[in-house]
C-alpha cells in the first residue's frame, strides 16, 4: 500500500555472485536497467517494477551464505593517496600559473621541470601549419627557380671537371712523351743503317748481333725490336746489363759518394715466385730460398749499400714491366706503361729484403714497417696499344 518501494539492483558474475547491491528507492513505474554478464555476450534487459514485489529470477538469486556481506557490499574506497591527489586536483583548478608551476617544479624536480617547460615553449613557437599554407605561388615558383639555377650550377661544374680532368691528362701524355724522347739522342746516319740492317736483313736466327763478355743477343731476338714485335727476354737482360749497370758505374766513378744500383735480369722475379714450378699449389708463391744467393753477384755483395734495384718483370709472356727497390728511401715502386700494378710483386720484393737482412746481417730489419709500396705513377711514358714498347731507366 506504499507509494514507493525498495528495490535491489545487482550485478552477478556468471558463478551467481553478487558484485555490487544497492538499496535505493525506486517509483512505482520506473524502469531500471540490468546488466547481465551470465551470458556470453553482455545484455540489457529492461523490466518494470510495480507496487507488488516480484520474485527474482534464480540466476539472481543470492546463497544464504554471502546474503550477510552482499547487503552490506559497498564500491571500494580510494586510497589516501587517491584521495590526496583528488584533492590536489580539486585545490589545484583555481590557482594561477605562477602557483600552478610552483607545485609541477616541486613535484617533478627542477631540473625536469625546466626541461619540460623549455619544450612546451619550443613547440609553442613553431610556425604552425596553417601559416606554412599561407605561401603565395609567386614564392613557390621563386623556389622553383632557385633549385633550378642551383642543379644547373652543378651540372655546369660536373662538365667544367670532367673537362680539366681530360686536359691534364692530355698535358701528362705529352709531358711523358718528351720525358721519354730526352732518353734518346737522335742517331747519326751511320748509326741508322747499322739498326736498319740489325732488324731487317736476312741471315741465319742464331747469328751473333751483339756481344759484351759473357752475353749475346741473336739476330732473331735483335729482330723482335721491329714494330709491332713483342720484345724477349735476351733484349730486355742484354740492356739492362750492358748499358744501364754500365752507365750507373760510369756514373759512381766519376760522383764520388754515388751508391752503385744493381741490374736483376728477368729470371729474379721469375725465380723468387716460382713461376715455373710445375706444382700448381707452389706455382706464383714467394720462396726466398730460390733466390737467397742471386746478392753474391751485386756491387760489393750486399744489397744494403745500394742506391737502386732495379727488377724487370714479365706478365704472361705477353707485357713487361718492372719494380725498382730504392734502399736508401725505403720504397718499392712499380712501373708499368700501361697503368696497372702487381702488388704481389710488390710485398714479394719487401718480403726478400726483409728475409735477406736476416740471412746476411743475421737480424730482423728494423723499421721495416715504415716502408713504402708504391702502385704505377701517373707521370711515366704510357703506351696506348699492345704493339708499343717504352723502356724506362734512371
Amino acid at each position: 500500500g506504499s507509494a514507493t518501494m525498495s528495490s535491489t539492483v545487482s550485478v552477478s558474475d556468471a558463478s551467481g555472485e553478487e558484485l555490487i547491491g544497492q538499496h535505493d528507492p525506486v517509483p512505482p513505474t520506473a524502469t531500471t536497467e540490468i546488466l547481465d554478464l551470465t551470458s556470453p555476450r553482455p545484455k540489457l534487459s529492461t523490466q518494470k517494477f510495480h507496487p507488488t514485489p516480484t520474485k527474482p529470477l534464480k540466476s539472481q538469486r543470492t546463497p544464504p551464505h554471502k546474503r550477510a556481506s552482499a547487503s552490506t557490499t559497498s564500491v571500494k574506497s580510494p586510497t589516501p593517496k587517491q584521495q590526496h591527489r583528488k584533492q590536489q586536483q580539486h585545490s589545484t583548478s583555481k590557482l594561477s600559473l605562477a602557483a600552478y608551476q610552483k607545485i609541477l617544479q616541486k613535484e617533478l624536480g627542477l631540473e625536469k621541470f625546466i626541461r619540460i617547460f623549455n619544450r612546451a615553449i619550443s613547440i609553442a613557437s613553431r610556425p604552425s601549419i596553417a601559416n606554412r599554407s599561407d605561401r603565395t605561388s609567386a614564392d613557390i615558383a621563386k623556389l622553383d627557380r632557385r633549385i633550378t639555377a642551383l642543379e644547373s650550377q652543378r651540372r655546369s661544374t660536373l662538365r667544367d671537371e670532367a673537362t680539366i680532368s681530360e686536359y691534364q691528362l692530355r698535358q701528362k701524355e705529352k709531358e711523358a712523351k718528351l720525358a721519354a724522347s730526352k732518353l734518346l739522342r737522335p742517331l747519326t746516319s751511320e748509326e741508322q743503317y747499322l739498326v736498319q740492317k740489325a732488324l731487317y736483313a736476312i741471315g741465319p736466327p742464331d747469328d751473333i748481333l751483339a756481344s759484351l763478355d759473357a752475353d749475346s743477343v741473336q739476330r732473331a731476338s735483335m729482330q723482335t725490336l721491329q714494330p709491332g714485335r713483342w720484345i724477349n727476354d735476351e733484349i730486355i737482360n742484354y740492356f739492362l746489363k750492358n748499358c744501364l749497370a754500365k752507365r750507373d758505374e760510369l756514373l759512381c766513378s766519376t760522383q764520388p759518394g754515388r751508391k752503385r744500383s744493381h741490374f736483376f735480369n728477368s729470371y729474379f722475379v721469375q725465380t723468387m715466385f716460382d713461376d715455373k714450378n710445375s706444382h700448381p699449389a707452389k706455382r706464383g708463391r714467394y720462396n726466398y730460398n730460390n733466390v737467397k744467393r742471386w746478392s753474391k753477384k751485386v756491387p760489393g755483395k750486399d744489397i744494403f749499400n745500394l742506391r737502386y734495384i732495379v727488377c724487370p718483370i714479365n706478365l704472361d709472356n705477353m707485357h713487361w714491366t718492372s719494380a725498382v727497390i730504392y734502399m736508401e728511401d725505403k720504397k718499392i715502386c712499380y712501373y708499368d706503361s700501361l697503368g696497372g700494378t702487381e702488388w704481389t710483386k710488390l710485398e714479394g720484393l719487401l718480403e726478400y729484403v726483409k728475409d735477406e737482412h736476416k740471412a746476411k746481417k743475421g737480424k730482423e730489419l728494423e723499421g721495416w714497417e715504415d716502408w713504402e709500396l708504391l702502385g704505377c705513377p701517373d707521370n711515366i711514358p704510357r703506351q696506348f696499344n699492345g704493339e708499343q714498347f717504352v723502356k724506362y731507366s734512371n
